[in-house]
Protein backbone atom coordinates (compact mmCIF):
# COMPACT_ATOMS: atom_id res chain seq x y z
CA UNK A 1 0.00 0.00 0.00
CA UNK A 2 2.88 2.20 1.00
CA UNK A 3 4.45 2.12 -2.40
CA UNK A 4 1.13 2.52 -4.38
CA UNK A 5 0.44 5.86 -2.63
CA UNK A 6 4.19 6.82 -3.82
CA UNK A 7 3.86 5.76 -7.11
CA UNK A 8 0.09 6.82 -7.45
CA UNK A 9 -0.29 9.84 -5.48
CA UNK A 10 3.55 10.93 -4.75
CA UNK A 11 2.25 12.14 -1.09
CA UNK A 12 4.93 11.54 1.45
CA UNK A 13 2.62 12.38 4.02
CA UNK A 14 0.11 10.00 2.99
CA UNK A 15 3.18 7.59 3.06
CA UNK A 16 3.97 8.49 6.47
CA UNK A 17 0.52 8.61 7.93
CA UNK A 18 -0.60 4.66 6.28
CA UNK A 19 2.55 3.33 8.20
CA UNK A 20 1.35 4.73 10.95
CA UNK A 21 -1.91 3.45 10.65
CA UNK A 22 -0.53 -0.27 10.25
CA UNK A 23 1.69 0.10 12.72
CA UNK A 24 -1.33 1.13 15.37
CA UNK A 25 -3.37 -1.42 13.71
CA UNK A 26 -1.22 -4.43 14.16
CA UNK A 27 -0.50 -3.47 17.51
CA UNK A 28 -4.48 -3.22 18.28
CA UNK A 29 -4.69 -6.98 16.81
CA UNK A 30 -2.16 -8.20 18.73
CA UNK A 31 -3.64 -6.79 21.63
CA UNK A 32 -7.25 -8.39 20.84
CA UNK A 33 -5.82 -11.46 19.56
CA UNK A 34 -3.42 -11.78 23.11
CA UNK A 35 -7.23 -11.11 25.27
CA UNK A 36 -8.33 -13.76 23.42
CA UNK A 37 -5.80 -16.40 23.75
CA UNK A 38 -4.89 -15.29 27.24
CA UNK A 39 -7.79 -13.75 29.17
CA UNK A 40 -6.38 -13.90 32.55
CA UNK A 41 -4.54 -11.10 31.23
CA UNK A 42 -6.92 -8.78 31.92
CA UNK A 43 -7.97 -9.97 35.59
CA UNK A 44 -7.15 -7.49 38.40
CA UNK A 45 -5.47 -8.75 40.71
CA UNK A 46 -4.04 -7.38 44.78
CA UNK A 47 -0.96 -8.75 44.26
CA UNK A 48 1.70 -6.64 44.34
CA UNK A 49 4.85 -7.45 41.68
CA UNK A 50 7.93 -8.23 44.21
CA UNK A 51 10.07 -5.14 44.36
CA UNK A 52 13.26 -7.37 43.18
CA UNK A 53 10.70 -8.69 39.79
CA UNK A 54 10.41 -4.48 39.45
CA UNK A 55 13.92 -3.45 39.35
CA UNK A 56 15.15 -6.44 36.90
CA UNK A 57 12.35 -4.63 35.11
CA UNK A 58 13.25 -1.13 34.95
CA UNK A 59 16.91 -2.16 34.56
CA UNK A 60 16.00 -4.34 31.32
CA UNK A 61 13.98 -1.27 30.01
CA UNK A 62 16.63 1.06 30.76
CA UNK A 63 19.19 -1.37 28.94
CA UNK A 64 16.63 -1.41 26.22
CA UNK A 65 16.95 1.96 25.39
CA UNK A 66 20.60 2.56 25.97
CA UNK A 67 20.71 0.05 23.40
CA UNK A 68 17.70 1.09 20.68
CA UNK A 69 19.62 5.11 21.52
CA UNK A 70 23.21 3.73 20.24
CA UNK A 71 21.35 1.93 17.00
CA UNK A 72 19.50 5.08 15.93
CA UNK A 73 22.86 6.32 16.70
CA UNK A 74 25.31 4.43 14.68
CA UNK A 75 23.13 3.81 11.79
CA UNK A 76 21.78 8.08 11.97
CA UNK A 77 25.01 9.45 11.74
CA UNK A 78 26.07 7.88 8.53
CA UNK A 79 23.46 9.57 6.32
CA UNK A 80 24.26 13.01 8.21
CA UNK A 81 28.44 12.54 7.44
CA UNK A 82 27.70 11.67 3.85
CA UNK A 83 25.57 14.60 3.08
CA UNK A 84 27.75 17.32 5.10
CA UNK A 85 31.05 15.83 4.00
CA UNK A 86 30.41 14.26 0.05
CA UNK A 87 26.80 15.77 -0.95
CA UNK A 88 23.63 14.88 -1.53
CA UNK A 89 24.17 13.37 -4.60
CA UNK A 90 26.61 10.56 -3.40
CA UNK A 91 24.02 10.13 -0.65
CA UNK A 92 21.12 9.74 -3.02
CA UNK A 93 23.71 6.92 -4.54
CA UNK A 94 24.58 5.62 -1.59
CA UNK A 95 20.63 5.29 -0.03
CA UNK A 96 19.86 3.11 -2.86
CA UNK A 97 22.46 0.23 -1.61
CA UNK A 98 21.30 0.85 1.97
CA UNK A 99 17.45 0.40 1.51
CA UNK A 100 18.70 -3.17 -0.14
CA UNK A 101 21.13 -4.03 2.92
CA UNK A 102 18.59 -2.44 5.75
CA UNK A 103 15.47 -5.19 4.36
CA UNK A 104 18.07 -7.76 4.35
CA UNK A 105 18.94 -7.00 7.92
CA UNK A 106 15.13 -6.79 8.88
CA UNK A 107 14.12 -9.78 7.73
CA UNK A 108 17.29 -11.38 9.69
CA UNK A 109 15.82 -9.70 12.44
CA UNK A 110 12.62 -10.52 12.25
CA UNK A 111 13.10 -13.94 12.14
CA UNK A 112 15.60 -14.15 15.26
CA UNK A 113 13.06 -12.11 17.36
CA UNK A 114 10.62 -14.82 16.28
CA UNK A 115 12.56 -17.53 18.04
CA UNK A 116 13.96 -15.63 20.67
CA UNK A 117 11.10 -17.12 23.18
CA UNK A 118 12.61 -20.43 22.36
CA UNK A 119 16.21 -19.67 23.23
CA UNK A 120 14.01 -18.29 26.67
CA UNK A 121 12.42 -21.59 26.82
CA UNK A 122 15.84 -23.27 26.88
CA UNK A 123 17.54 -20.79 29.29
CA UNK A 124 15.17 -21.76 32.04
CA UNK A 125 14.62 -25.49 31.54
CA UNK A 126 18.01 -26.72 30.30
CA UNK A 127 21.09 -27.10 31.58
CA UNK A 128 23.87 -24.52 30.94
CA UNK A 129 25.53 -27.29 28.25
CA UNK A 130 22.75 -27.51 26.21
CA UNK A 131 21.73 -23.88 26.35
CA UNK A 132 25.57 -23.66 24.90
CA UNK A 133 24.84 -26.25 22.00
CA UNK A 134 21.51 -24.26 20.76
CA UNK A 135 23.99 -21.33 21.08
CA UNK A 136 26.70 -22.97 18.58
CA UNK A 137 24.41 -24.52 16.74
CA UNK A 138 22.28 -21.12 15.91
CA UNK A 139 25.50 -19.59 15.52
CA UNK A 140 26.40 -21.34 12.98
CA UNK A 141 23.55 -21.14 11.28
CA UNK A 142 23.32 -17.21 11.40
CA UNK A 143 26.95 -17.45 10.07
CA UNK A 144 26.29 -19.22 6.90
CA UNK A 145 23.12 -17.41 6.39
CA UNK A 146 25.30 -14.03 6.68
CA UNK A 147 27.78 -15.44 4.64
CA UNK A 148 25.29 -16.65 1.91
CA UNK A 149 23.65 -13.03 1.87
CA UNK A 150 26.70 -11.36 1.72
CA UNK A 151 28.00 -13.32 -1.66
CA UNK A 152 24.79 -12.75 -3.07
CA UNK A 153 24.05 -9.14 -2.33
CA UNK A 154 27.80 -8.89 -4.00
CA UNK A 155 26.85 -11.04 -6.84
CA UNK A 156 23.92 -9.20 -7.81
CA UNK A 157 23.52 -6.43 -6.60
CA UNK A 158 25.72 -3.88 -9.03
CA UNK A 159 23.78 -5.26 -12.02
CA UNK A 160 20.68 -4.80 -10.11
CA UNK A 161 21.26 -0.89 -8.73
CA UNK A 162 22.11 -0.81 -12.90
CA UNK A 163 18.67 -2.44 -13.90
CA UNK A 164 16.42 -0.36 -11.77
CA UNK A 165 18.06 2.86 -11.07
CA UNK A 166 20.73 3.47 -14.04
CA UNK A 167 24.32 3.43 -14.25
CA UNK A 168 24.91 6.84 -13.05
CA UNK A 169 23.87 5.68 -9.77
CA UNK A 170 26.51 2.61 -9.27
CA UNK A 171 28.91 2.83 -6.73
CA UNK A 172 32.44 1.61 -6.98
CA UNK A 173 33.22 -1.96 -6.38
CA UNK A 174 35.14 -1.66 -3.19
CA UNK A 175 32.32 0.77 -1.75
CA UNK A 176 29.86 -2.50 -2.60
CA UNK A 177 32.76 -4.60 -1.05
CA UNK A 178 32.81 -3.11 2.30
CA UNK A 179 29.21 -2.66 2.08
CA UNK A 180 28.57 -6.50 1.66
CA UNK A 181 31.17 -7.23 4.83
CA UNK A 182 29.42 -4.70 6.63
CA UNK A 183 25.81 -6.62 6.08
CA UNK A 184 27.26 -9.89 7.04
CA UNK A 185 29.08 -9.08 10.30
CA UNK A 186 25.57 -6.85 11.49
CA UNK A 187 24.09 -10.25 10.53
CA UNK A 188 26.47 -12.32 12.69
CA UNK A 189 25.75 -10.49 15.54
CA UNK A 190 22.12 -11.70 15.89
CA UNK A 191 23.39 -14.82 17.31
CA UNK A 192 24.84 -12.69 20.46
CA UNK A 193 21.52 -10.41 20.49
CA UNK A 194 19.15 -13.32 20.45
CA UNK A 195 20.72 -14.99 23.12
CA UNK A 196 20.96 -11.73 25.34
CA UNK A 197 17.47 -10.85 24.78
CA UNK A 198 16.54 -14.41 25.91
CA UNK A 199 18.67 -14.28 28.75
CA UNK A 200 17.74 -11.05 30.11
CA UNK A 201 21.18 -9.37 29.60
CA UNK A 202 20.00 -5.95 28.85
CA UNK A 203 21.44 -4.77 32.07
CA UNK A 204 24.57 -5.38 31.45
CA UNK A 205 24.82 -4.21 27.91
CA UNK A 206 23.60 -1.22 28.56
CA UNK A 207 27.11 0.80 28.05
CA UNK A 208 28.66 -1.43 25.24
CA UNK A 209 25.90 0.40 22.39
CA UNK A 210 26.89 4.17 23.90
CA UNK A 211 30.61 3.26 23.49
CA UNK A 212 30.06 1.46 20.09
CA UNK A 213 28.02 4.77 18.95
CA UNK A 214 31.14 6.76 20.47
CA UNK A 215 33.58 4.54 18.52
CA UNK A 216 31.86 4.77 15.21
CA UNK A 217 30.98 8.54 15.46
CA UNK A 218 34.81 9.57 16.52
CA UNK A 219 36.56 6.57 13.56
CA UNK A 220 34.03 7.58 10.53
CA UNK A 221 34.19 11.33 11.41
CA UNK A 222 38.34 11.30 11.65
CA UNK A 223 38.06 9.00 8.56
CA UNK A 224 35.77 11.26 6.43
CA UNK A 225 37.96 14.98 7.08
CA UNK A 226 41.54 13.46 7.07
CA UNK A 227 41.71 11.13 4.27
CA UNK A 228 40.52 11.08 1.01
CA UNK A 229 38.60 7.81 1.04
CA UNK A 230 35.01 9.39 0.48
CA UNK A 231 32.08 7.15 1.18
CA UNK A 232 34.00 4.46 2.03
CA UNK A 233 35.53 6.10 5.31
CA UNK A 234 32.10 5.96 7.02
CA UNK A 235 31.90 2.34 5.95
CA UNK A 236 35.50 1.35 7.28
CA UNK A 237 34.49 3.64 10.22
CA UNK A 238 31.23 1.02 10.75
CA UNK A 239 33.42 -2.12 10.28
CA UNK A 240 35.98 -0.42 12.42
CA UNK A 241 33.33 0.05 15.21
CA UNK A 242 32.03 -3.59 15.26
CA UNK A 243 35.14 -5.48 15.27
CA UNK A 244 36.44 -3.13 17.95
CA UNK A 245 33.25 -3.22 20.29
CA UNK A 246 30.89 -5.39 19.67
CA UNK A 247 33.21 -7.98 18.37
CA UNK A 248 34.36 -9.28 21.33
CA UNK A 249 31.77 -7.59 23.83
CA UNK A 250 28.81 -9.36 22.50
CA UNK A 251 30.07 -13.23 23.16
CA UNK A 252 32.14 -12.06 26.14
CA UNK A 253 28.65 -10.76 28.01
CA UNK A 254 26.58 -13.68 26.80
CA UNK A 255 29.05 -16.50 27.93
CA UNK A 256 30.03 -14.53 31.21
CA UNK A 257 26.59 -12.91 32.53
CA UNK A 258 24.16 -15.51 30.66
CA UNK A 259 26.29 -19.04 30.42
CA UNK A 260 28.76 -18.05 33.29
CA UNK A 261 31.65 -19.84 31.51
CA UNK A 262 34.88 -18.63 29.56
CA UNK A 263 34.48 -16.87 26.72
CA UNK A 264 37.56 -17.86 24.41
CA UNK A 265 35.66 -20.78 22.50
CA UNK A 266 33.10 -18.80 21.10
CA UNK A 267 35.47 -15.72 20.49
CA UNK A 268 37.58 -18.55 18.39
CA UNK A 269 34.41 -19.43 16.32
CA UNK A 270 33.42 -16.05 15.75
CA UNK A 271 36.78 -14.99 14.46
CA UNK A 272 36.85 -18.60 12.06
CA UNK A 273 33.24 -16.95 10.17
CA UNK A 274 34.33 -13.58 10.37
CA UNK A 275 37.72 -14.19 8.47
CA UNK A 276 35.47 -17.05 6.27
CA UNK A 277 32.88 -14.45 5.52
CA UNK A 278 35.48 -11.88 4.55
CA UNK A 279 37.69 -14.02 2.77
CA UNK A 280 35.38 -15.70 0.38
CA UNK A 281 33.52 -11.99 -0.64
CA UNK A 282 37.00 -10.45 -0.90
CA UNK A 283 38.00 -13.24 -3.66
CA UNK A 284 34.41 -12.37 -5.16
CA UNK A 285 35.56 -9.20 -5.39
CA UNK A 286 39.16 -10.38 -7.09
CA UNK A 287 37.14 -12.36 -9.38
CA UNK A 288 34.44 -9.83 -10.07
CA UNK A 289 35.91 -7.96 -12.98
CA UNK A 290 35.93 -10.98 -15.31
CA UNK A 291 32.02 -11.03 -15.39
CA UNK A 292 30.06 -9.29 -17.81
CA UNK A 293 27.18 -7.28 -17.26
CA UNK A 294 24.07 -9.33 -17.17
CA UNK A 295 20.59 -8.59 -17.94
CA UNK A 296 17.19 -9.57 -15.57
CA UNK A 297 17.27 -13.42 -16.52
CA UNK A 298 20.99 -13.55 -15.98
CA UNK A 299 20.66 -11.83 -12.96
CA UNK A 300 18.18 -14.37 -11.39
CA UNK A 301 20.24 -17.24 -12.44
CA UNK A 302 23.67 -15.97 -11.12
CA UNK A 303 22.07 -15.39 -8.03
CA UNK A 304 20.62 -18.60 -7.70
CA UNK A 305 24.06 -19.96 -8.43
CA UNK A 306 25.86 -17.63 -5.91
CA UNK A 307 23.75 -18.84 -3.06
CA UNK A 308 24.38 -22.66 -3.70
CA UNK A 309 27.99 -21.56 -4.70
CA UNK A 310 28.49 -19.94 -0.99
CA UNK A 311 26.71 -22.70 0.92
CA UNK A 312 28.79 -25.52 -0.33
CA UNK A 313 32.26 -23.81 0.28
CA UNK A 314 30.77 -23.13 3.71
CA UNK A 315 29.64 -26.32 4.88
CA UNK A 316 33.07 -27.52 3.45
CA UNK A 317 34.93 -25.20 5.19
CA UNK A 318 33.17 -25.82 8.94
CA UNK A 319 32.38 -29.35 7.78
CA UNK A 320 34.46 -30.82 11.46
CA UNK A 321 32.38 -28.78 13.51
CA UNK A 322 29.67 -30.72 15.30
CA UNK A 323 27.16 -28.22 14.79
CA UNK A 324 27.78 -27.81 10.92
CA UNK A 325 27.06 -31.39 10.53
CA UNK A 326 24.03 -31.24 12.69
CA UNK A 327 23.03 -28.40 10.54
CA UNK A 328 23.05 -30.87 7.59
CA UNK A 329 21.38 -33.43 9.14
CA UNK A 330 18.45 -31.20 9.69
CA UNK A 331 18.36 -29.25 6.33
CA UNK A 332 18.32 -33.15 4.62
CA UNK A 333 15.70 -34.14 7.11
CA UNK A 334 13.19 -31.04 6.31
CA UNK A 335 13.81 -31.50 2.91
CA UNK A 336 13.80 -35.47 2.14
CA UNK A 337 11.68 -36.06 5.59
CA UNK A 338 14.84 -38.77 5.77
CA UNK A 339 17.35 -39.65 8.22
CA UNK A 340 20.88 -38.03 7.17
CA UNK A 341 23.13 -40.10 5.66
CA UNK A 342 26.80 -40.34 6.72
Amino acid sequence: MQIVVLVVWQNYVAFLMLHIGGTLLANLLINWRAKQQYPMLTWRSSQRIPETIKQKLRENVLGNISAKVGVIVVNGTDNLLISKYLGLSVLGAYTNYALIVQGLSSLVGQVMAAIVGVFGHIGVTESVAQQQVAYYRNLCLIALVSTVLAGGCFTVMQDFIRLVFGPAYVLADFTVLLIVINLGFTMLRQANLSFAAALGLFWTMRYKSLVEAGVNLGTSLWLITQTDLGINAVLLGNIISNLVVNFWWEPWLVFKHGFQQSAKCPLVKFTAYHVALAGLVGVHYVCHGWLPQMGWLGLIFTGMGSVVGYSVVFILAFSCQIETRDLCKIMWRQMTGRKYLR
